[in-house]
């Protein structure tokens, strides 16, 4: 019983570190799925990252090209000109470029600006109406380039709009006369830099309280991603609910979409906005390639983990039923079965071969339920006085094998002697006493044999008159 114990305990401990060791195969897969899809979205951020960059730097070379195609010693001259009559130079630059805008409004031009010295708006191409309001305060890109006399290409929020600018100063006879502004639409940036993707421009919420003007309101919208941006575009369509997400982490994931945010900085270099690119995952065949493995590595894990558990429950309880077939049901030892799968193991040995003296009489005088109490305490005195690595087995009825590892057939007969001594003086259930007959013997040739001698001298033993030891 104690070996079923401790079987029970050994397959305890096995399947505990079974767990444990598939739990940090389950744990090394997750570790290293998600360093393989980091790694990699990284790199396509990156990568993105560097298209976006590039894609906007020939942008801006094409609208270098436009100012230098549409801006001429006549058109300086109309404009140098405004000092001293504005209206006639408004319309004479009006007449001059107007049916250029409308061809420039066509590939996506949005704003066709000039300024005057200190910022006054001249002439608004996209908007004719309005003009003489000075842009100063909140155009900083005007004032930088009228101010360095360095053309600016990058992001500014203005009183209707948020974009990408390309301001230019423009000088005559080696003086500043005013700048010129060329910016391409939200739609326009899309087509052109991302054609495949969804794109959004969002500007915080600080930023533009106090700057746009009321009817430039109907361009901007709550941001879905994160309530304290408004947005330009039309990806919140993309998602169910809303968020609160960080975009200063470059990457983020929501609803099985990626989004990957590049910050945008004004013309002082502070932080104003971001634009976001958002990419269903689906459409990324890396990524689900990677998921696609990971998924199948862990099913892999868990099917092992599923299998190894079977197997050792299986072994353990194969073991456990073979084990206790080799147990006697009444007195708990090992029967012949038991006794025989223990022999093979051993060397040298002495075998003692056990039978309770007139047991039938106890039977057929108390009755069997009383000879199954003499049985059950005969083997605990025996248990009592042989070594834990002695092997003890009820042979059949009343007989008994005890065999003895390493013991010589001296010592074995003084166990014998010992054990017939004891049981002889033991007071039994029902206040009986027993006598036992011993046959002892040493290994010779085999099993068979030396149990085949140690019965023969039991024989003796009870012929000459019972308890005692041959």
């Amino acid at each position: 019983m104690r070996e079923l114990l401790s079987n029970k305990k050994i397959l305890i401990i096995l399947i505990i570190m079974n767990t444990i060791f598939f739990g940090f195969s389950f744990l090394f897969l997750t570790y290293e799925y998600r360093k393989n899809e980091n790694n990699y979205l990284n790199d396509l951020y990156k990568t993105k990252k560097k298209v976006y960059m590039n894609q906007l730097k020939v942008l801006n070379q094409h609208t270098d090209l436009l100012k230098s195609l549409l801006i001429d010693d006549k058109i300086l001259k109309i404009i140098a000109n405004a000092q001293n009559d504005f209206n006639t130079s408004r319309k004479e630059l009006i007449d001059a470029l107007y049916p250029k805008y409308m061809i420039l409004k066509q590939y996506g031009a949005y704003q066709f600006h000039f300024h005057l010295p200190g910022g006054i708006s001249f002439v608004r191409f996209h908007d004719l109406d309005i003009y003489g309001d000075k842009l100063f305060p909140y155009r900083t890109s005007i004032k930088y380039v009228q101010s360095t006399l360095k053309p600016y290409h990058g992001f500014e929020t203005g009183k209707l709009v948020s974009g990408f600018r390309n301001v230019y100063p423009l000088v005559y006879n080696g003086k500043l006369i005013g700048s010129m502004e060329i910016s391409f639409s939200m739609k326009r940036l899309v087509q052109y830099v991302f054609e495949q993707e969804y794109l959004a421009m969002i500007v915080k919420k600080e930023v533009l309280k106090n700057k746009l003007l009321p009817n430039a309101w109907s361009n901007y919208r709550i941001c879905k991603l994160n309530p304290d941006y408004y947005i330009c575009g039309n990806i919140c369509k993309l998602f169910d609910h809303y968020y609160n997400i960080n975009f200063n982490k470059k990457i983020n994931t929501v609803e099985n979409n990626l989004i990957f945010s590049y910050p945008l900085y004004n013309v002082e270099g502070k932080h104003e906005g971001y634009m976001l690119s958002v990419i269903p995952k689906k459409n990324i065949e890396a990524v689900y390639e990677i998921q696609h493995n990971y998924k199948t590595l862990l099913a892999f894990v868990i099917l092992g983990y599923i299998l190894v558990t079977g197997v050792l429950i299986f072994i353990y309880n194969y073991f456990k039923v073979k084990q206790k077939s080799q147990i006697d049901y009444l007195t708990k030892i090992l029967n012949r079965s038991g006794c025989n799968a223990k022999i093979k193991t051993l060397g040298n040995y002495s075998v003692l071969m056990l039978d309770i003296d007139h047991f039938k009489k106890i039977n057929d005088t108390y009755g069997h339920k009383v000879g199954d109490e003499v049985l059950k305490h005969f083997v605990e005195v025996v248990k009592g006085i042989i070594r834990k690595n002695d092997i003890f087995c009820r042979w059949g009825g009343e007989e008994f094998v005890i065999i003895l590892p390493d013991t010589d057939i001296e010592t074995a007969k003084i166990v014998a002697e010992k054990i017939r001594s004891t049981v002889e003086k033991e007071t039994f259930p029902h206040n009986l006493h027993v006598t036992v007959s011993i046959g002892v013997s040493q290994k010779y040739k085999n099993f068979e044999k030396t149990l085949e001698m140690a019965d023969l001298r039991l024989y003796n033993a009870k012929e000459s008159g019972r308890n005692r030891v041959v």
